[in-house]
């Protein structure tokens, strides 16, 4: 029924296009709703959403209007569409089953008891001192701490930012985000846990933050906060759906702030360049953009500098607009589209293979059933949960830079910051 309601609301477009649609419709419908229905929040989900709104259902919505939403300069041929669908029916076959597969089939680790304590003392000094450090990168100006668009693009920018203004944007800004969850999962105290809340909504406010670096710094705290509220069936999913047509336009507002701040809900944000990552994968297949595993290069060695490392590839994104002159450059490219620009079709067989064994691992590591309370690794499992959107969005030297960044921050907070006692 779900099916056939949205299938009327993207319209019939032609009669294999619509067989193929509703084929992957009904298959990730199936696996967000009813395959481990139980499990309130994995990774498998973040995936399968992704699917559902950037592939099957903007894409389609596109396809209806004959829009281009994509700053690349081309046409797409109803061909196009359709064999974009036949590679998705695979890419959702693949993942989804390479995925029960792998989950059934790793053992459920046993956890030995430990104790942790928080050093809370050392939270708060960490916190107020990356603080200070980063209002100091932004000039002491304090709307650089609430608006985005004050701040300026090359402070988390890898193409144009120095290697100090990385630093500071990737690894220092979020150590209050990252004491303030080591601190929930160890059960500090209720004061230090509120102080920490208040440093961070300082240091990290949404609003002076991208879309995707508010998804995965925040999203962790909240899952943390009103846990319980998300392990009611289909919240996460709820929750996420709120944060792509609600939340998400909103925080436009504060890319390029200029005083004004207006919202107007309505689906035709679907129609729109923020859901361009289906025509930009299908971009690079309709032109067979292929570099060999060279992109993949630069994103696993991101921080190298360009000073050293002259040659460096651009993000996917920025590469790709170089084949059509005259466009947009800061253009997403999503993690099934970069395993294609790195080794063509089997680039993209092999990228959803590796995207699968990362869900199955960390999804099993955390539903683990010897587990009873949440333990200090969560918190890795947490952040991922808050990056993966990023990473399904693209393109993947931005979104490998960022995750890395604050994965290494939670690592550095939990050795120097909590104490475990077995």
């Amino acid at each position: 029924m779900v099916t056939l309601i949205i299938m009327l609301f993207t319209g019939s477009v032609n009669l294999s296009y619509d067989i193929l649609f509703f084929c992957n419709l009904t298959l990730v419908l199936y696996f967000l709703f009813c395959y481990h229905s139980y499990e309130a929040v994995t990774l498998q989900k973040v995936v399968n959403l992704f699917i559902f709104i950037f592939f099957i259902i903007a894409i389609s919505v596109q396809f209806k209007n004959d829009s281009i939403v994509s700053s690349l300069f081309v046409r797409f041929t109803d061909k196009d569409y359709t064999l974009f669908q036949v590679l998705l029916f695979f890419i959702i076959i693949i993942y989804n089953g390479t995925y029960s597969i792998l989950y059934t089939s790793i053992k459920d680790r046993t956890f030995t008891d430990k104790k942790y304590v928080s050093r809370e003392t050392r939270m708060i000094l960490f916190s107020i001192l990356s603080f200070l450090l980063y209002y100091y990168s932004v000039g002491f100006d304090f709307r650089g701490l609430l608006f985005r668009g004050l701040v300026g693009e090359n402070i988390d920018n890898l193409a144009t930012g120095s290697s100090m203004q990385l630093i500071m944007g990737h690894f220092i800004r979020p150590i209050p985000n990252a004491c303030l969850i080591a601190a929930i999962i160890t059960n500090a105290k209720k004061p230090c846990s509120i102080i920490l809340l208040i440093i961070s909504l300082i240091a990290v406010f949404p609003t002076s933050l991208s879309r995707n670096a508010v998804v995965m710094f925040w999203l962790p705290v909240g899952l943390l906060i009103l846990w319980k509220f998300f392990r009611m069936k289909n919240i996460f999913l709820l929750v996420m759906l709120v944060g792509y047509f609600v939340i998400f336009p909103f925080l436009d507002n504060f890319r390029y702030f200029n005083g004004k701040i207006s919202f107007n809900f309505s689906l035709d944000y679907l129609n729109t360049m923020n859901f361009d990552a289906g025509q930009n994968f299908l971009y690079v297949i309709k032109n067979d953009i292929v570099t060999n595993g060279r992109q993949l290069l630069g994103a696993l060695l991101f921080f190298i500098p360009r000073s050293i490392w002259p040659n460096k590839p651009l993000g996917s994104g920025a590469f790709v607009a170089g084949f059509s002159p005259g466009s947009f450059s800061n253009i997403a490219m999503p993690y099934f589209g970069e395993g294609y620009v790195n080794f063509g079709y089997f680039g993209i067989l092999f990228f959803t293979l590796v995207i699968s064994y990362i869900s199955a691992k960390m999804d099993k590591s955390f539903w683990n059933k010897t587990k009873s309370e949440f333990v200090l690794n969560d918190g890795y499992f947490l952040i991922m949960v808050g990056s993966f959107t990023f990473i399904l969005r693209g393109d993947l030297m931005s979104s490998i830079a960022y995750t890395s960044g604050f994965l290494l921050t939670y690592l550095v907070i939990s050795k120097l910051c909590v104490k475990v006692i077995r």
